[in-house]
Parts: C-alpha cells; structure tokens; sequence
C-alpha cells in the first residue's frame, strides 16, 4: 500500500525544493513508499514568462539537492507548474 510520510518529512522535501534559485513556490508533493525510500512527485511554481529550457535546468536543479540531503528520498519527479500572477 501507499503510504505517505509524516508532515515533518514532507516539510523537509519543500524547504529543499524552495532553496533552489528560481524555485517561487511548492503547489502540491506527493511521495510514496516503495520498499525503505520514497519516490517524491514534486508540483515546482516558477516564473510564469519563464523559458523552457530555464524551468527545466530549474527542475533539474532541485531533483538533485533533495536526494542528496534526504537519504529517504529514492527518486524525484519534478512537474513545473507557472507561479500565480501578482495581485496588485
């Protein structure tokens, strides 16, 4: 079955996820338990006018950070979403 981890766990992954330059906010996480580790799906609000390619060095950039500083992290699926626009 899946089991998500505790919030303590899933505060860990987004304060990874939002040190990363560029990285504006965190929609949704969802992790899963497969075997001792977890596999972490990852929603990443970037600029919206942002190009392409900068998103995607930007997912690129926090998938590694979070593996490497959360041993219980197998895996990471980043999924770049445009940030909300401003209200003025």
């Amino acid at each position: 079955m899946d089991v998500m981890p505790e919030q303590r766990r899933m505060d860990q992954i987004r304060r990874v996820a939002l040190s990363v330059s560029g990285a504006l906010g965190v929609e949704k996480i969802f992790a899963r338990k497969t075997g001792l580790n977890y596999h972490v799906e990852l929603h990443l609000e970037v600029n919206r006018n942002m190009a392409v390619r900068d998103a995607h060095a930007i997912s690129s950039e926090t998938r590694f950070p979070i593996r490497e500083e959360l041993d219980w992290v197998a895996d990471v699926v980043v999924r770049i979403e445009p940030a909300p626009e401003e209200t003025k």
